[in-house]
């Protein structure tokens, strides 16, 4: 159940546990986090990049890729920023995970 998954991530998360930061983050953005209208509530967006960079920051390689992803696409409300995008995917590679290898070596993906 989602909601009872959600409860447990919430737990976890808030008391600093990673992998929970990072899951957590990624069911807020798929259960999109909407108003009625449709449109991504602020509140939500800002939370999902601050679990990713809580996340990133306790050295989950995942959620460096995500947050480089997140900034190379502009999702979640962010400025787009290839900069910012290669140093998390670099980040990421360095710890050899292997997605973030092959979007830096992918020249077609920054195009």
């Amino acid at each position: 159940d989602e909601m009872v998954a959600r409860q447990y991530l919430e737990f976890a998360a808030e008391y600093g546990h990673a992998i929970s930061q990072y899951m957590l983050s990624l069911l807020l953005a798929k259960q999109g986090s909407r108003s009625e209208e449709g449109r991504w509530i602020e509140d939500e967006r800002e939370r999902i990049v601050k679990l990713l960079k809580l996340a990133s920051n306790r050295g989950l390689v995942e959620a460096h890729h995500n947050l480089g992803t997140a900034f190379k696409q502009g999702y979640y409300g962010l400025q787009q920023d290839y900069d910012v995008a290669r140093r998390y995917y670099a980040h990421a590679a360095n710890h050899g995970y292997q997605p973030s290898i092959e979007v830096l070596e992918d020249a077609s993906r920054w195009a």
